[in-house]
């Protein structure tokens, strides 16, 4: 299939661009891309604040390094200079505290 040469707001028109890739390049979803960016990472920091107040040190750890940073158990275990299975406690208590705190604030 050939490409549609489009005009570009950065100053390089005339680029090539798949017709598949055409859709992604309006200002409106490029806008809706940044916005959900954004939202992601206003979420990312309101966990954070949540857990810092919430969790036990070690819970905090496993919440950051697993959770956030995604790290597997083995390498957050290695991290933390802990078992797999510590990691694997800590996670999920500390995804029970959270989702207790959550529920409590949905129900206010």
């Amino acid at each position: 299939m050939p490409r549609k040469r489009v005009e570009m707001t950065d100053g390089e028109n005339g680029r090539c661009v798949a017709r598949r890739d055409l859709g992604r390049l309006s200002v409106e979803s490029v806008e809706a891309a940044w916005i959900q960016a954004a939202q992601a990472q206003n979420l990312r920091q309101g966990l954070a604040d949540t857990a810092h107040r919430a969790l036990s040190p070690r819970e905090l750890s496993v919440f950051l390094l697993h959770g956030l940073a995604g790290l597997s158990y083995p390498a957050t275990a290695d991290a933390l200079a802990v078992s797999v299975a510590a990691c694997r406690t800590a996670w999920a208590s500390a995804i029970r505290k959270l989702q207790t705190m959550y529920e409590g604030k949905e129900t206010r």
